[in-house]
């Protein structure tokens, strides 16, 4: 199998983000953090890259995503008011610690 990292030309630096607010959705929607939606009254910081980085290890223990939407509102909607389906329902075979 082969991964393919991407969406790097819409990285930023750290100063040009801490602090700010979303205002463009860039990048892949179901990567992205509630700040990032710019739907909710907080400042995109260095959290939004773990966020990230989490819904990428879900997808690779599970394959699927946390969440799904039938277009971009449905799943902008999913990511902020939804928990995601725990892993471990998804794929017995993840240790009950990491699932959690």
């Amino acid at each position: 199998q082969e991964f393919r990292l991407i969406d790097c030309g819409i990285s930023s630096t750290f100063e040009d983000v801490v602090g700010s607010r979303a205002i463009n959705l860039e990048g892949t929607v179901a990567f992205l953090s509630c700040e990032q939606t710019g739907r909710v009254n907080k400042s995109v910081d260095y959290r939004t890259d773990l966020y990230s980085l989490g819904v990428v290890f879900y997808f690779l223990l599970t394959g699927s995503l946390p969440f799904m939407g039938a277009d971009m509102m449905e799943l902008i909607h999913a990511i902020l008011a939804k928990q995601p389906t725990p892993p471990i329902a998804l794929n017995p075979a993840i240790p009950e610690t990491l699932s959690s």
